[in-house]
């Protein structure tokens, strides 16, 4: 049997109780504690009890009420945004994996000490992907031993992979550098900040 209470008017009836509950509680600050503490020692002070009028009272409860729910408002009102900026903390946090990570100080152990000619070398094959040996040899116009020794280092480091290609109708293969595909995205960030 379906009653009136059920399914989706749980969270509507959590959340009003919540607010009435949060009214009372600012209610007994605002008018028990605040207003009718200070008119008691008032009155204790002068020795004199006042009656006030009708319209008074009612002027003081709708205040006191207006109050108390505004300060409901605002305590459920925080929750809420502290609750969202929690969320989204956690949302950014599981952004970044753990694994990417491990990578990026993977990359960065491995790009640490290299000097200028490596990271100009790292640089260009990240800009125009694999690259013959020989047109990169061209483009860069460094001495043999300075480009092979940059070749052989960022190879030793795994930072650049070679492939051969079969020259079709020719006899031998030429050789196409690039940088490691499995680094290239953090290559990328690291190399162009």
């Amino acid at each position: 049997m379906n009653s009136p209470t059920s399914g989706a008017d749980r969270p509507s009836l959590s959340l009003l109780r919540d607010y009435l509950l949060a009214v009372l509680k600012h209610w007994d600050a605002v008018v028990v504690g605040i207003v009718l503490g200070w008119l008691d020692l008032v009155e204790r002070i002068f020795g004199t009890w006042w009656i006030f009028k009708p319209w008074m009272r009612l002027t003081t409860i709708a205040l006191g009420l207006g109050v108390a729910q505004f300060l409901a408002y605002r305590d459920l009102h925080l929750v809420h945004l502290r609750t969202v900026a929690d969320l989204q903390k956690e949302i950014d946090a599981l952004k970044v994996k753990p694994f990417d990570r491990q990578l990026a100080e993977l990359v960065g152990q491995k790009v640490r000490g290299l000097d200028a000619n490596h990271l100009e070398l790292l640089r260009f094959l990240l800009q125009h992907g694999p690259t013959e040996r020989g047109e990169m040899g061209r483009r860069l116009a460094w001495p043999e031993a300075v480009f092979n020794g940059a070749l052989q280092n960022l190879k030793e480091r795994s930072l650049i992979l070679y492939e051969q290609r079969l020259n079709v109708g020719q006899r031998g293969a030429d050789i196409f550098w690039m940088a490691n595909p499995a680094f290239e995205a953090v290559l990328r960030d690291e190399m162009f900040k």
